[in-house]
């Protein structure tokens, strides 16, 4: 019973963790529901499942599923082609799959289809919705692909403890059972020897005790770690959401405010960014400029007639210093800054003079996409902290690229913040690694709070005891988020630990083990009683034996309706026939002198006819062995 209660609470745990990780996975792919026709989108896309398949080793494929016009689920293919015009193909899903499918996509519900049934062996499918936030509405759903073993790896990781002591019971039956066997061959057991079978029903009720202590015990750890990911889950979805709120949306207002004018001026970019607030992840906004190689003088003598007269375009040297810019077809210059005295240092910097901005911003202007640069060391800031530019292109109407709003990230103020929050809410949960997915196998850790959590700068970005990994796809990079479980976390959330079920389980061993002792004590002396009673017998039968020897008498009994008859040793030395020969009553009759045996016989008979409880004949035998004729009193 346990065996089958562990199986199936461990699956049903399993489902619900399934459930929970293809949602998480799902949100952290964005708001907007991936299109095949962008193949920088596509590009994420690959580079994320890399992502996943570094936290998740089971998960064998990444799929999308849309509605068709009828709202029955298709599974979506994208070409390869580098035409943009290229449809996906798409093609209809297994009959066992389309209801979770459906679901997930038209009702918004996550859900798992285990490898039972017409799926035995297939593999497990996990659907969530797609798209959040402003696009909820978009009918398509993820579909993860799993490998089918993990569920016999948790269910066999569920039934081993309930089977080992199922096993542990049989064991202590078939050494106990020998044991006791061969005490019995030996004479019996010793008085007091009840005490092996007591000893070997207590081990076998307190295997059964420990088995249902443990499973207890993993019952409540699962509780934990449930407790724990969900607030895990919670920290990851405020970083997702800073980060859309700070830079998505902020900086659609910062462009938007850019591109309304032919250039806002600098005391208004100021005044502008000064309303979006406070923000707990962006350091500084920055305005950069496109320009052609050919307007940078003129462009140099505008911002210096605008209040910057010593502005000057620039770029590193070699040894890190700054030098002019070189001739190049484009430029793409920071032109202001806010707040002013904590971004002033970056002021006139050629981002296009920097290979990582520069690849970042030819990505950017191509695609039209908000886009991350990967890990830089800020111009602006001192020492060697490393940090993100978010740039988000903004167009000339009809017209080529005007320039970049930029916000700067710097994520170790976003380990800090989150560790504020866990001292807030005292659960002792908080993100202590960030890491970069760099495809394939790699993990950079860009941030690490050092605060009771050792990271792993090597290895890093893999599941891990006491951790919980979140990928998040945004800015065009995939972000391994880990939370940690801190030492607080116990003492807030404090798992049972199943001490009264352990005392229990005592309590009952003991119990058994004092029920079979006495229990056995009794049969002991029952078999003692037996023994006493069945040696007297045995010499009370061995004086009736004599006495019948030296007085010449003989016994016998018949029973009457089943015809058997019993007779003493001393009726085969009367009647000269060899021990062991037939007793019946025929054979008796047959020793009887043929003068004597008619009247016998009819004493008998009349005897049992009328029910007399006695009759007294007098006859004759003949000894068989010697022929001697004997006179004997009936």
């Amino acid at each position: 019973f346990l065996t089958f209660e562990n199986s199936y609470r461990e699956e049903a745990r399993l489902k619900r963790e399934l459930t929970d990780w293809g949602a998480q996975i799902a949100r952290g792919m964005g708001e907007k529901t991936p299109s095949c026709a962008d193949r920088y989108e596509l590009e994420g896309i690959r580079e994320h499942f890399s992502a996943l398949k570094r936290i998740y080793p089971p998960l064998r494929a990444l799929r999308f599923i849309d509605l068709d016009g009828e709202g029955a689920p298709l599974l979506r293919i994208c070409s390869e082609s580098r035409d943009k015009n290229a449809r996906p193909l798409s093609r209809p899903l297994p009959e066992e799959l389309r209801t979770a499918a459906t679901r997930a996509a038209r009702e918004r519900e996550a859900g798992v289809v285990m490898p039972y049934g017409p799926r035995r062996g297939k593999g497990i499918a996990v659907f969530a919705p797609l798209g959040h936030g402003r696009y909820s509405g978009m009918e398509a759903a993820l579909l993860l692909d799993l490998d089918p073993s993990l569920v016999s790896e948790r269910i066999w990781k569920a039934a081993r403890l309930p089977l080992a002591a199922v096993a542990a019971i049989c064991l202590l039956a078939i050494f106990g059972g020998a044991f006791l066997r061969g005490a019995f061959r030996s004479g019996g057991p010793a008085r007091g020897g009840g005490k092996a079978e007591a000893l070997i029903a207590s081990l076998a009720f307190g295997s059964i005790a420990f088995a249902f202590y443990f499973s207890y015990l993993n019952q409540s750890a699962a509780q934990s770690d449930l407790i724990f990911y969900r607030i895990a889950e919670r920290r990851a979805n405020q970083m997702a959401r800073l980060l859309n709120n700070s830079c998505e949306i902020k900086l659609e207002t910062l462009a938007s405010f850019i591109s309304t004018g032919d250039l806002a001026r600098e005391k208004e970019f100021a005044a502008f960014t000064r309303l979006l607030g406070d923000d707990p992840l962006v350091k500084g906004w920055e305005w950069v400029s496109a320009v052609r190689g050919s307007d940078l003088a003129d462009f140099e003598a505008k911002v210096r007639s605008e209040g910057r007269p010593g502005f000057t375009p620039w770029e590193k040297d070699g040894s890190g210093g700054r030098t002019a810019v070189g001739e190049r077809e484009n430029y793409y210059i920071v032109t202001y800054v806010s707040p002013v005295e904590k971004g002033e240092g970056a002021m006139g910097f050629d981002m296009g003079s920097d290979p990582v901005r520069r690849r970042v911003i030819e990505k950017s202007i191509a695609s039209g996409r908000t886009l991350a640069t990967d890990p830089v060391t800020l111009v602006q800031d001192s020492g060697e902290e490393k940090g993100f530019l978010i740039l988000k292109p903004v167009f000339r109407q009809g017209a080529g690229i005007k320039g970049f709003v930029i916000a700067r990230l710097a994520l170790s103020d976003l380990l800090a913040y989150s560790e504020a929050m866990s001292r807030d809410d005292g659960a002792g949960v908080s993100i202590a690694e960030i890491y970069l997915a760099r495809g394939g196998d790699q993990a950079e850790l860009l941030a690490c709070s050092a605060a009771g959590h050792e990271c792993k700068r090597e290895g890093g970005g893999r599941q891990s005891e006491g951790s919980y990994l979140f990928p998040l796809s945004v800015f065009g990079k995939t972000f391994i988020v880990a939370v940690h479980r801190g030492g607080s976390f116990n003492a807030v959330y404090p798992p049972d630990r199943g001490f009264g079920i352990l005392i229990s389980g005592f309590f009952l061993v003991y119990a058994v083990y004092s029920l079979v002792s006495a229990l056995a004590a009794r049969g002991e002396a029952l078999e003692e009683l037996v023994e006493e009673r069945t040696a007297a017998l045995r010499e009370r039968e061995g004086a009736l034996k004599e006495a019948q020897e030296i007085a010449r008498l003989g016994s016998w009994v018949l029973d009457v309706p089943s015809g058997v008859l019993t007779w003493s040793d001393q009726v085969y030395r009367l009647f000269g026939l060899p021990f062991g020969y037939p007793q019946t009553y025929a054979a008796f009759l047959e020793a009887v002198h043929p003068d004597d045996r008619e009247g016998l016989d009819a004493a008998y008979s009349s005897s049992v006819a009328e029910g007399l409880e006695k009759y007294e004949y007098e006859h004759r035998v003949i000894n068989r062995e010697t022929g001697e004729i004997l006179y004997l009193h009936e």
